[in-house]
């Protein structure tokens, strides 16, 4: 689906797409296309009516681990970034940015809840288009940083919720859900560095078309909060270790008072069952068999033996 979003001077907001692009091609329009989920037959219209080359749409970014730089092609820049959105936990997907003088091509696959506010803006204010597409990337781009910021503090009460469970009840379910966080907070760290090299190249890009020098020293302080957010992300693996840890050193301390008592039960059943086995054998001259108190004497030794292990071990602090 292909949303369009422009200003003409002569006609002010412009919302249809056959339109825009007659008027794109009269080169008096500033535009915004946002296009989610492309499909083959509305590439083919940007590249013959919008002239658009169809290359640029090979996002094999959005399927690998690499930058995500800016490239040139013909007449157009292009780059990509990773924006989050939200849901019932937040997430990462690839957009890609096609630019080229007053038009702005934007291309994604999920809708971030921010994109409605700033479109909704654009159509009350669409003169804002003429102050050129930068302008409408830095937004976004803006946008998308308070999104990873939102997600860093989600995060971090997610870790802080996580230390307290694993520290009352360490076991295998509280370990699963640290790995899980672990992975998610993986993934975010290694989009965020693309996207603040991004940011930086962005905020050198002093050709004039696109930026001016107001939208450079904003793209400028989105660099470095990002970096800040990367920073936080990366101290995140040392409390993710740190709590691995404690984990392990809780987990091995429960092994180990398990293993204590079941050595104290044993360590006195022993010498119980050595006396139980002695009498149990069916010797036919065993002469403490035919007394009249053997058997309590027994039981007697049995209950002092007991009792002085009990207290051997209490004296000890093993129970």
């Amino acid at each position: 689906m292909i949303d369009c979003i422009a200003f003409s001077p002569d006609r002010g907001l412009i919302v249809g797409l056959a339109e825009a692009v007659q008027l794109l091609q009269q080169g008096r329009l500033h535009c915004w296309l946002d296009l989610e989920n492309p499909q083959a037959e509305e590439v083919s219209y940007l590249s013959s009516q919008v002239g658009i080359p169809e290359q640029l749409f090979d996002l094999k970014w959005r399927r690998q681990d690499r930058k995500v730089e800016i490239e040139s092609v013909e007449d157009f820049d292009m780059f990509g970034f990773y924006v989050p959105t939200t849901g019932k936990s937040y997430s990462i997907h690839p957009w890609q940015f096609i630019i080229r003088n007053n038009l702005l091509l934007t291309v994604r696959e999920t809708t971030p809840p921010f994109l409605s506010e700033i479109k909704a803006k654009l159509k009350r204010h669409p003169e804002l288009l003429a102050q050129g597409m930068g302008k409408v990337v830095a937004g976004i781009l803006g946008e998308s940083v308070n999104l990873f910021l939102s997600s860093l503090e989600e995060n971090q009460a997610k870790l802080d919720r996580l230390e307290e469970g694993v520290l009352a009840h360490p076991d295998r379910t509280g370990l699963n859900k640290v790995f899980k966080l672990r992975k998610q907070v993986g993934g975010y760290y290694r989009c965020l560095m693309p996207n603040a090299e991004v940011l930086h190249s962005l905020s050198l890009h002093e050709d004039g078309r696109y930026f001016d020098r107001q939208t450079h020293t904003r793209l400028a302080e989105l660099n470095e909060e990002l970096l800040r957010i990367a920073d936080l992300y990366e101290n995140y693996y040392d409390r993710f270790h740190d709590l691995l840890e404690a984990h392990l050193s809780l987990s091995s301390y429960r092994t180990n008072e398990i293993v204590r008592v079941l050595t104290v039960i044993t360590t006195i059943l022993m010498p119980l069952t050595v006396i139980t086995g002695i009498y149990g054998m069916n010797f036919q001259h065993m002469p403490e068999l035919h007394w009249r108190y053997g058997y309590y004497v027994v039981l007697a030794g049995m209950g002092v033996i007991v009792s002085s292990l009990l207290y051997y071990f209490h004296r000890k602090g093993w129970i």
